[in-house]
């Protein structure tokens, strides 16, 4: 089977799911699904989940700061109180631009161990310099040039 053929297959699929969708119910009813309806949480079984942005949440405010930790300490190795205490010395804030919105745990690739709490914008910037201050000084070095040329 080629390439091209199995494209086509994925973008039949979608396309039959969005015309029919009467035929897929039963692909759409997950247990998130069902912990949405019932008003049940999905991780506990015991209390309501709160209401999201688009129209459900499948966890109550609880158990989603449980799993969001646990997996930031999978991914990072950073701890919910590492967390907590580096949030709170940083004032709430990221590290280099004091920004307090999209906040992420910026982390040694090498050790795995977590540095600071960062920015989206930051920990990209910092990601996709690879890391290295001497890509970082002469982007800064490149930008006091150009202001300085160009006002």
């Amino acid at each position: 089977m080629t390439q091209e053929f199995r494209d086509y297959k994925k973008i039949w699929a979608r396309l039959d799911r969005a015309l029919y969708p009467e035929k897929y119910k039963h692909y759409y009813n997950t247990r998130y699904q069902r912990a949405i309806e019932s008003g049940i949480c999905g991780q506990c079984k015991k209390n309501k989940p709160g209401v999201g942005p688009r129209g459900g949440r499948r966890l109550c405010a609880g158990c989603r700061v449980l799993t969001s930790g646990s997996a930031r300490k999978y991914r990072t190795g950073a701890t919910i109180e590492w967390w907590t205490q580096t949030l709170a010395k940083q004032n709430n804030h990221c590290l280099t631009c004091s920004t307090a919105k999209n906040l992420y745990v910026d982390h040694d690739h090498k050790t795995e161990m977590p540095r600071a709490i960062l920015c989206q914008g930051c920990n990209f910037a910092l990601g996709f310099a690879k890391e290295s201050p001497e890509i970082l000084e002469s982007l800064a070095a490149m930008i006091r040039v150009w202001k300085s040329q160009n006002g």
